[in-house]
């Protein structure tokens, strides 16, 4: 995604409209099939695999998820109030809370390493193997 450009004001409603859409379709294939995950989680799976596939072109939705990256910081605010309505259960569970917090941290951490050393190992697969069959 390239910073530097300008925004198309344009196409930032049918953008945001297509995310939207796609938050709604999450929503409804993880009730329909009684998944174990959220609907939006569900929602950004269906759209990373249309954009994959080529069948919604990145432009519908760049400049709508541009906006909205820039401003994530907003999204956490009300979490963060919301959090206050629950200061007896944070004082008497911190230590689980915490603890839940550094094994899932480390769990993700290794999980990405592990993903990144799969892909790289693969790309070197590739690489090997064209050289072999360009000589």
């Amino acid at each position: 995604m390239n910073h530097s450009r300008q925004i198309d004001s344009s196409r930032l409603l049918p953008g945001i409209g297509i995310l939207f859409l796609f938050l709604v379709l999450g929503q409804g294939v993880t009730k329909l099939f009684h998944l174990p995950i959220s609907g939006s989680v569900m929602g950004m799976v269906l759209l990373s695999c249309a954009l994959g596939c080529r069948m919604i072109p990145l432009s519908w939705v760049e400049d709508a998820s541009q906006i909205l990256l820039q401003h994530l910081s907003l999204f956490f605010v009300p979490a963060g109030v919301g959090l206050l309505a629950y200061r007896e259960v944070l004082r008497n569970n911190w230590i689980p809370i915490v603890l839940a917090i550094l094994l899932g941290t480390m769990v993700t951490m290794l999980g990405t390493a592990g993903v990144h050393r799969m892909l790289n190992r693969t790309e070197q697969d590739l690489g090997s193997n064209q050289e072999g069959s360009n000589s």
